[in-house]
């Protein structure tokens, strides 16, 4: 393919080469010496073929021996076209002087002159244009971006690369607004380069909390709202938590996550910040605000109270909505405060059990035996209630449930509600149907996406589960 490109060109240069050399003996052949215009502008335009001729075989050579063969093969991608246009433009050039020179017969030093003034005065005129042409030619060496790139070359003005031309790069906004960036300014300036030296960057959200929170709980929280995002988990530079300042709003903290992607950026940022709003919400912390306390004794400490949000959460799930404020209040209050710790599974899959478990901080992992092993199946947030069969049936533990760092959760065992269930046996049968739909769900949903999950078990009516809850607690 390379040689074919050469043949034209080759067969141009060459014939004309010949025809000049043969010029006389075609003129005396032809009967035209008497008609010297005619012999001498035909030489002349048989010379002028020649150059220009060489000059187009010299560039298809190099176009594909070195952009090609050499520079794409090795690099792995298209030589700059601005390199390549200058490279042509310099043997075009030559070629010109030379046919002024070798054809026409013109002296060099006139045309060095002429060109030297001209050269000043288009220069002058042209300066800042020849400024973008330059820096166009060393971004095209140096490659400072790219294109695909995010730049942002104004403070809060981030565009993509869309070209980068002789005079200007050529940008678009995430909002599709278009932006032409002049060269000189990207040569002269400093600008962020939102892919370079890698695609993963670093982004942050401040959030103020009150002072007396536990440092450990703050980061345990926050932590596990930015890893419940998939886009941020998967990365490979996991998020972490600073305290950015201390002053009388409270402490403000960063929540410093990675992006892969910029244009994805306000999406993740959006997912991170719903996160975090949902696991402060259940854990039951608000954000702080400018405030003075004015107190002549000493100030009692600041608790908040956890077993009010775990009455709160129980009144928000469909198990306990028939409760009563006393009823709730009285599970709250029985209920155990678990410290889940990184690694240390709080439920194994098919141990025996009869207790719930209400996660209030942090994040768990789910985790079911399949044919081909251990296979994570769901993650859990706060505000999620886990054990429910085993609490209301003793049956088995049906996963193994992981927390990824620390977590803190509620347990609440049989003896808690065993009383609640002997005196309105209507909320057994209504938790019996609340039951056989839970394992409809679960069969259907380990149906379709964990096929190598056993699961030709027939699920249990809720006539069925109630029998067992009447079992289990003793029930009339």
């Amino acid at each position: 393919m390379f040689l074919r490109r050469l043949i034209a060109p080759l067969l141009i240069f060459v014939m004309a080469i010949a025809m000049a050399a043969a010029w006389d003996l075609v003129v005396e052949t032809l009967g035209l010496s008497n008609y010297a215009s005619i012999v001498r502008y035909g030489r002349m335009a048989l010379e002028i073929l020649a150059w220009f001729s060489a000059a187009f075989l010299v560039i298809r050579f190099i176009n594909g021996a070195i952009w090609q063969g050499i520079v794409q093969r090795r690099s792995g991608v298209s030589a700059p076209r601005l390199l390549v246009d200058l490279v042509a433009g310099v043997i075009w050039v030559a070629a010109a002087i030379a046919v002024i020179a070798q054809v026409f017969g013109l002296p060099m030093t006139g045309i060095a002159t002429t060109s030297s003034v001209a050269i000043a005065i288009i220069g002058f005129a042209a300066r800042d244009m020849i400024a973008s042409l330059f820096s166009g030619i060393a971004i095209n060496f140096e490659h400072p971006y790219r294109i695909g790139d995010w730049i942002e070359v104004e403070p809060n003005v981030v565009g993509k690369v869309l070209e980068i031309s002789w005079l200007t790069t050529r940008t678009v906004t995430r909002d599709g607004i278009g932006i032409i960036v002049p060269n000189a300014r990207l040569a002269t300036a400093p600008f962020r380069n939102y892919n370079h030296p890698h695609a993963l960057w670093r982004d942050s959200l401040t959030i103020a909390l009150d002072p007396m929170l536990p440092a450990e709980r703050v980061e345990r929280i926050l932590l596990a709202a930015m890893n419940a995002v998939p886009e941020v988990a998967a990365l490979p530079n996991k998020p972490d938590v600073k305290i950015e300042s201390i002053d009388d709003r409270g402490v403000s903290w960063q929540a410093r996550f990675w992006v892969d992607d910029y244009g994805a950026m306000p999406e993740t940022r959006y997912a991170v910040q719903k996160s975090i709003l949902k696991h402060l919400h259940h854990a039951g912390i608000a954000f702080a605000y400018p405030k003075r306390d004015l107190f002549v004794s000493r100030m009692p400490e600041r608790l908040l109270d956890q077993r009010g949000q775990l009455k709160l959460i129980l009144q928000r799930n469909e198990l306990f909505a028939d409760l009563t404020d006393g009823e709730l209040e009285q599970i709250a209050q029985s209920a155990l405060v678990v410290v889940c710790r990184s690694g240390s599974a709080v439920v194994h899959e098919g141990e025996a059990g009869a207790s719930l478990f209400v996660l209030v901080e942090g994040l768990l992992y789910v985790f079911k035996s399949t044919n081909s092993g251990k296979r994570r199946i769901d993650e859990l947030t706060p505000g999620t209630v886990f054990g429910e069969f085993s609490l209301l049936t003793g049956e088995p533990r049906s996963s193994t449930v992981v927390p990824y760092g620390d977590a803190l959760a509620f347990e609440i065992g049989k003896d808690a509600i065993a009383p609640i269930l002997k005196e309105r046996v209507e909320i057994a049968r209504r938790l019996s149907c609340i039951l056989a739909d839970r394992q409809a769900r679960n069969e259907i949903v380990e149906r379709e996406l964990q096929q190598d999950v056993d699961t030709d078990s027939k699920p249990a009516n809720s006539k069925e589960w109630f029998e067992r809850l009447q079992s289990f607690f003793g029930l009339g």
